[in-house]
């Protein structure tokens, strides 16, 4: 019974840090489609399709389920509308922090909501902001993200000895 214990410990402390690694990595994947996305929006309002729903609607759905939402949601007229009550919806299926979180809303509170140029200029400095989120994200999980798979082995072990 208690080598049962001594290895559930120890793979209880090694699923933690796995589990921080791949989320690293899960919000870095995060960050990469939303990037593609606003690349994509930015693009249709360059060859000038006003019509915002249906460039969120083509974006496919395996691309970035968020913009993708919000294209095909029909219960609300805006798209600031639309990403709010998603983005309400799903708010625990995001790895995104607060600070990244701040820079989608920022982009959905005025995208159409001015000239083109106005929201290409919004879509370059979200795409900058998102950018710079993203390098930081890969920096740390080349840093950490092994680290963190590593280290939850070896404190499931030292719990290990220390009961033994």
């Amino acid at each position: 019974m208690k080598q049962l214990a001594l290895i559930l410990i120890l793979a209880a402390s090694s699923f933690c840090g796995i589990f921080k690694s791949w989320s690293m990595k899960r919000k870095i994947d995060e960050l990469r489609e939303i990037i593609t996305a606003v690349e994509h929006i930015k693009a249709g309002i360059s060859f000038g399709r006003k019509n915002l729903p249906s460039l969120f609607s083509d974006i496919e759905k395996e691309t970035c389920p968020l913009f993708y939402s919000i294209g095909t949601e029909t219960r609300y007229d805006t798209v600031y509308e639309r990403y709010k009550n998603i983005r309400a919806e799903k708010e625990t299926g995001s790895w995104l922090s607060d600070v990244e979180k701040k820079t989608l809303d920022n982009f959905f509170i005025s995208i159409g909501r001015s000239n083109e140029e106005e929201q290409k200029s919004l879509c370059d400095g979200t795409l900058f902001r998102l950018s710079n989120h993203l390098a930081e994200a890969d920096e740390k999980y080349k840093k950490y993200g092994g680290l963190f798979s590593k280290s939850g082995v070896l404190a499931g072990l030292f719990i290990v000895i220390l009961l033994l």
